[in-house]
């Protein structure tokens, strides 16, 4: 799956971020934790929606996550997904500003 993300991300994305995305959706995970993918990815992917691809500044920092907890279902990590994807291919990149350094 992650090749095939690449392929499509090639031209917007250079290495360092799709290492960042990549990241984000195979974290490593310890068997021992009691927190699973869904968790880890979901709070990943909020991240990354409410830094580097928030629309305006508004959205940038609204609820951070302070604790992972079990989803009651899969939708709001697919809608988180398929909102992280859409603000790529609208011309997102996984850096901040110069100026936010």
């Amino acid at each position: 799956m992650l090749e095939l993300i690449r392929l499509w991300c090639t031209p917007r994305l250079d290495d360092k971020q799709f290492r960042i995305l990549q990241a984000c959706l195979t974290p490593l995970l310890d068997s021992s934790d009691d927190v699973g993918w869904e968790e880890v990815v979901d709070a990943g992917v909020t991240l990354l929606l409410r830094t580097c691809l928030a629309k305006n500044a508004k959205e940038q920092g609204v609820g951070v996550v302070s604790q992972l907890k079990a989803p009651s279902d899969m939708s709001k990590l697919k809608k988180h997904i398929a909102l992280m994807f859409e603000r790529l291919s609208k011309g997102g990149t996984l850096q901040l500003p110069d100026n936010a350094k």
